[in-house]
């Protein structure tokens, strides 16, 4: 990941890390967003768990047939199984 800002801050009561203001605006971030802290060699990363679903949608993309709608398909095949019950 390249460094493009930085800031300082201090790990308060609990183990409390404060994101400030101008950074949780940029981010779209608001009380009670959920985040993900993930840990590897490198330190630890926090990014917030919708960013992380366009992530993993925009990955999973190319793996979608052209012209074919996922969800039709879905719903198409729980009505099959529907008819059969």
């Amino acid at each position: 990941m390249d460094v493009v800002e930085q800031i300082h801050v201090r790990l308060g009561k609990n183990g409390r890390v404060v994101i400030p203001a101008e950074w949780r605006e940029k981010l779209g971030l608001g009380e009670g967003d959920e985040l993900v802290l993930t840990f590897g060699p490198d330190g630890f990363r926090i990014q917030s768990a919708l960013e992380l679903r366009k992530q993993a949608q925009q990955r999973m993309m190319k793996y979608k047939p052209k012209g074919r709608s996922g969800v039709d398909e879905l719903i198409a095949e729980r009505r099959k199984e529907a008819g059969r019950g």
